[in-house]
């Protein structure tokens, strides 16, 4: 379903219908988008690479900055392998396709993004869905299961937030001889104290995702700034990739995200205080809207929704644009079927904007 029109200005606003408003939604977490040096960067690899390679990378496509790429993504992610795919939806099926020998069956967090819901299902193998990051129902499938199971989750919730418990779904894959796929698209450029997702977060030894026990998948459109997909785990597990026919389609990112993404890359690996400072924003920033009475996990995830009946979702919206802030109400698969107003902090809004949020939360807080 088409949402209204919104035309960005600049890293955190929009115009709607006439007004320019903050912006507190979609997962610029940095505000890469509208950075003058990487729009540069782009148009520069546009004068000197064309727009994209035009080939498979199979054939004659195989372009140099796909190789730069990936070895930033290995340097940065501590991993052996990283394969690009033509967007985060895509890898996470490109996978699916790749390893559906290697498993006897599924569990997925039944609130999982919807590509790795698509995945399950490419898989032709029994899916068994468990209740949302809860590890008691995961044990209870994984005891009952023969076989090897492969654990389906994201590392964080896109929508509400809520950091998956990574840790422990981890010790049951080890303990039950399963495997885990996880889901960075969120994670990646915000969790963790270099920037390396949610698996980063959990403390979660980086010899695990590459003796092929986790398995991440990422979008590289979202706190990277950038368009495409990755795969990231072992070598073993890049072999197996290159036998994928999806994998090497002409959808491989264009190369101006290329080289924006490697570029942003290098940055936070040489700089990671923009990580720092965008989870401690989010941790001020949930724990003053959990005061105010509404259910926010407070963590340093930069992401947290809220949901309302139909006319408090007026008061809210009213509120909202009374405070110059575009209202983003979003009905999102598995979340109840009521006005869900999505809020996503960047490191790139300010502290006026950030302050102008807060008031008008505090206004709808009060009246409900």
């Amino acid at each position: 379903m088409k949402t209204e029109p919104l035309q960005r200005i600049g890293a955190t606003h929009v115009l709607f219908q006439g007004r320019k408003l903050s912006y507190f939604a979609g997962g610029d977490y940095h505000g890469y988008n509208a950075d003058p040096r990487l729009k540069a960067l782009a148009r520069d690899t546009i004068d000197k690479f064309g727009l994209s390679a035009s080939a498979s990378r199979s054939t004659t496509g195989n372009h140099p900055l796909y190789g730069e790429l990936e070895f930033e993504l290995c340097r940065f992610m501590d991993v052996e392998s990283a394969t690009l795919c033509g967007q985060g939806y895509a890898a996470n099926l490109i996978f699916a396709q790749a390893l559906q020998q290697e498993f006897d069956h599924l569990l997925v967090d039944e609130r999982c993004h919807v590509s790795l819901r698509d995945a399950a299902r490419l898989i032709k193998l029994p899916v068994s869905m468990y209740r949302h990051y809860d590890m008691t129902h995961l044990e209870e499938l994984l005891k009952t299961r023969q076989g090897r199971s492969l654990i389906v989750s994201d590392s964080v919730g896109g929508m509400l937030g809520d950091m998956a418990p990574l840790t422990e779904l981890v010790e049951l894959a080890l303990q039950y001889d399963a495997r885990a796929l996880i889901d960075e698209s969120h994670g990646l450029g915000v969790l963790g104290s270099a920037g390396r997702g949610g698996a980063e977060a959990a403390g979660i030894d980086s010899q695990l995702c590459n003796n092929g026990t986790v398995m991440r998948t990422s979008s590289l459109g979202k706190a990277i700034g950038a368009h495409g997909g990755v795969i990231l785990g072992g070598d073993a597990l890049a072999e197996q990739l290159q036998k994928v026919p999806m994998l090497f389609g002409t959808a491989t990112p264009p190369l101006p995200y290329v080289a924006v993404a490697k570029e942003v890359l290098r940055g936070l690996g040489a700089d990671p205080s923009p990580v720092r400072r965008l989870q401690e924003r989010a941790y001020t920033v949930k724990k003053l809207v959990s005061d105010m009475g509404f259910a926010v996990e407070v963590n340093a995830m930069p992401v947290f929704a809220l949901s309302f009946e139909p006319r408090q979702q007026a008061l809210a919206r009213e509120q909202l644009l009374a405070h110059d802030i575009y209202p983003a109400a979003i009905n999102y698969p598995g979340l109840p079927d009521r006005g869900v107003f999505k809020f996503m902090l960047s490191s790139a809004h300010s502290e006026s904007q950030i302050e102008a949020l807060l008031k008008a939360l505090a206004i709808v807080s009060a009246q409900l």
